[in-house]
């Protein structure tokens, strides 16, 4: 009504211009755009004529006319929609206003309409970057907004609302599309006209939460619009996408009941177990709490902003015991204030003091050296056990207090075995032992800690061999320069000291030795002497030998016995005690370098014939290769076991006994040895030793038909020779007699000699050239050179002729 108080239409741009065109034509300043509200509005004249102006200052007086009215198309301005991040923003109604079309159309911007400044557009979505609505006609023909997606209960990573959440919400803004108008809607200047504002709720984004590594993780001080209990968020790398990340409690899921903290979901573990790192916060609102409408990656679509893992990653490092350990770190948001400790166990959850294993059972803080987090766990000791070891960490916010506060894998730790020594398994940890003699060590990680033996040729002078280098020629053996090698001293030389600088010494005048690599001047023996004949021929016999020849030896031993613990049920002991006995053998026999046949095991025998009930059981102890007997007579005890090392001089056991069967050494080596079994290593059998070694003596007898070799301090059976009159069979590796016309003197694998032409031997077996006789009536000659035909009055055996 223009007759009434009047009220200017700011949207307008309030009063026209001037008319033109005679006062047909009115049009308002081009520098304001035409955005009122959609509806009527009046048309109030002002004349300018005489002292009227028109001005705007007296609306009072000026403009009393009625001049029609202005129908105005567009949007009503009071709209207030609401959309939940995540979820399509779609099916807003009923968008109201005047004379609108289904072609119109809107934009979301920040602070004003009509602006050509990208950064007012509000990114609706993936898919819509620029904000921009569209309308859809509802049955009764009322227009219906949406801005992706066709349903406001259903939410996918592409039209998914990522809109940040805002309190003062966004502007709607309008722009006339279809009435014929060319390139309309396509300039972010067309959105011009106000239509009311739209609400984000959910949780406002580029929001910072921290957890830490082993420690429980709870999301809190969550910042939005209108949360509600059953809001939703999970961790992952990229919103909308993949699956839950490992490590994090409740997939990755954390739900609130207050709006404001965050609970991984389930009634497990709050404690975080991922990998350091940055990841992603998504939001996702469920239709009804616990529908499982949040339940996957997918659906969680807005961004809410980063979740920083501190922690460290995982170091892996290598010290030597008995040098200095300093381990270096990398992670993120590390501090001088953290910690570490050194655990056996294999998991940070259950950590378990180390004090026992010799490295430091305390927690270590870390530094900073050389720009490095550092850990200084100062000189490991060479006692320590060798093997492989957790970090765990502690951040300083916590305070590390107890082993539980350590629940963060920070890497592993090496404890390696240092040069000169090898490692022996010793329960779920390694020892590191000084390398034995014969060996050389390189020492290294604990699995690879082995012993590496000398050529057999060369040993070494003590114990506690680094490298190859300190293999010299052994006993025995001398240093050629010219081979690079050692070989073996000469026939009538020996060497009694290892080293490459001694010579083979010579055995004292008018003696040998019997074989090549002599290790001692007990080895040398007075040369045999030859008996001369009637004529030029030297014969040598049986009773011409310097030595006496003997079938058995006896010699230095060490002994000591062995409890076996926890025996597997067998049906057949006679193979359990071979498998021992084998086991026990080769064990020391790799340990100590020894010849396997020098190594007797033997076990306890009760005799159970003779004893009444109750009374003390009678022990002996039977050699292992001889059979069980199952029955009352003789009953195996294999629970114990007697072991005999035979050594060729006292000096060899002594050295034996002191250096090289350290009972902590023999017992780890037997608990190494039981693990490698193919049979015994699903057993729980042990092997110990129950007393100290002595040194006492053990008499080695040799088989039918052999004998001990002069100078020679046998160790076992293999080392005796046939014994005279025998020679060897390697074929069938046995020794044969001589046959008729031969003879053997010495002990030795050697032939036997053939007699003198036209000589031959009474009996299988000679032992001397004087059992080489002529044959029954002949005779040898004074000259012993012929066999000469028995004459008429004379009787001869095949030696000298009788008178009848």
């Amino acid at each position: 009504d223009c007759t009434h108080a009047r009220t200017i239409v700011a949207e307008t741009g309030g009063i026209s211009l001037p008319a033109t065109s005679s006062g047909t034509r009115y049009r308002w300043t081009a520098s304001t755009r035409f955005t009122p509200e959609g509806g009527t509005y009046n048309l109030c004249w002002c004349p300018n004529i005489g002292q009227r102006t028109c001005a705007f200052d007296d609306l009072s007086a000026n403009f009393l006319f009625t001049a029609g009215q202005l129908r105005v198309v567009g949007p009503n301005v009071s709209h207030q929609f609401r959309c939940v991040r995540g979820r399509h923003c779609a099916q807003l109604h009923p968008f109201l206003g005047e004379g609108l079309l289904r072609e119109d159309a809107i934009a979301v911007r920040r602070l004003s309409c009509g602006t050509r400044n990208p950064d007012h557009a509000i990114a609706i979505s993936e898919s819509n970057t620029q904000g921009l609505g569209t309308f859809t006609v509802a049955g009764a023909g009322q227009l219906i907004l949406g801005f992706g997606g066709s349903n406001r209960t259903s939410q996918s990573a592409e039209n998914g609302t990522t809109a940040d959440a805002e309190i003062l919400g966004y502007l709607l803004c309008w722009c006339a599309g279809g009435r014929g108008a060319e390139n309309a809607c396509t300039k972010p200047e067309d959105y011009s006209v106000p239509a009311g504002s739209i609400f984000i709720d959910g949780p406002r984004s580029n929001q910072e939460v921290v957890c830490f590594v082993g420690q429980t993780c709870i999301i809190t001080g969550v910042k939005g619009v209108n949360l509600i209990s059953g809001d939703s968020i999970m961790v992952l790398a990229d919103c909308g996408r993949g699956s839950p990340l490992q490590g994090f409690p409740g997939e990755g899921i954390a739900v609130t009941s207050d709006g404001s903290k965050y609970y991984f979901q389930g009634n497990g573990s709050q404690i975080l177990q991922s990998v350091p790192g940055i990841f992603r916060l998504c939001f996702c609102r469920p239709l009804v709490p616990g529908d499982g409408t949040c339940s996957a990656g997918s659906d969680f679509i807005a961004p809410l902003g980063l979740m920083t893992a501190k922690g460290p990653f995982e170091a892996r490092a290598n010290c030597q015991l008995g040098s200095k350990c300093i381990i270096q770190f990398s992670g993120i948001g590390l501090s001088v204030a953290d910690a570490i400790i050194v655990t056996e166990s294999s998991s940070c959850a259950n950590a378990t003091n180390v004090s026992q294993q010799g490295l430091p059972a305390h927690p270590v803080g870390l530094s900073i050296l050389g720009g490095v987090f550092s850990a200084n766990l100062g000189l490991l000791a060479v006692s320590a056990m060798a093997g492989r070891y957790t970090l765990c960490w502690c951040p300083g916010e916590i305070g590390g207090s107890s082993l539980a506060s350590f629940r963060a894998p920070a890497g592993m730790l090496h404890a390696e075995c240092p040069p000169s020594t090898y490692a022996v398994p010793s329960g779920s940890a390694w020892r590191c032992e000084p390398c034995t003699r014969g060996y050389y060590c390189q020492g290294g990680l604990a699995a690879a800690a082995v012993r590496n033996a000398c050529s057999r040729e060369t040993t070494t002078f003590t114990r506690g061999a680094s490298s190859i280098g300190a293999c010299v020629c052994d006993r025995g053996f001398r240093y050629v320069t010219d081979l690079q090698a050692c070989v073996q001293c000469a026939i009538g030389f020996y060497k009694s000291i290892v080293g490459d600088n001694q010579s083979c010494f010579p055995c004292p005048e008018g003696q040998t030795t019997y074989s090549l690599g002599s290790l001692s001047n007990s080895s040398c023996f007075n040369v045999p002497t030859k008996s001369t004949g009637n004529g030029s021929t030297d014969v040598t016999t049986t009773d011409d030998l310097p030595y006496e020849v003997s079938n058995s030896s006896e010699v230095p031993a060490v002994s000591f016995e062995l409890s076996v613990r926890d025996l597997p049920d067998t049906d057949d002991p006679a193979e359990l005690q071979a498998l021992l006995a084998q086991l026990v053998r080769r064990t020391l026999s790799d340990s100590a370098r020894l010849d396997p046949g020098a190594i007797r095991i033997d076990f306890p025998v009760e005799d159970g014939s003779s004893e009444p009930t109750g009374s003390a059981r009678r022990l002996s102890f039977v050699s292992s290769h001889l059979p069980v007997e199952i029955g009352v007579r003789r009953l195996i005890d294999l629970t114990k076991l007697k072991v005999t090392i035979r050594a060729r001089t006292v000096t060899d056991a002594q050295q034996l006994m002191q250096e090289d069967l350290k009972a902590e050494t023999v017992a780890d080596e037997m608990v190494s040895a039981i693990q490698r079994h193919p049979t015994l290593a699903a057993s729980n059998l042990a092997i110990v030793p129950s007393d100290t070694p002595t040194i006492g003596t053990s008499v080695v007898t040799c088989p039918r038909h052999k004998s001990v070799p002069p100078g020679i301090a046998v160790l076992s059976q293999s080392d005796c020779q046939c014994s005279p009159g025998y020679f060897y069979d390697s074929a069938n590796d046995v020794c044969e007699p001589c046959a008729l016309g031969q003879y053997k003197i010495f002990v030795g694998n050697s032939f036997c000699e053939i007699c003198p032409a036209f000589r031959t031997t009474r009996m299988p077996g000679a032992t001397s050239s004087r059992q080489c006789m002529c044959g029954y009536g002949t005779f040898l000659n004074e000259q012993n050179t012929d066999c000469l035909d028995c004459p008429v009055g004379f009787y001869c055996d095949g030696g000298v002729k009788s008178q009848c």
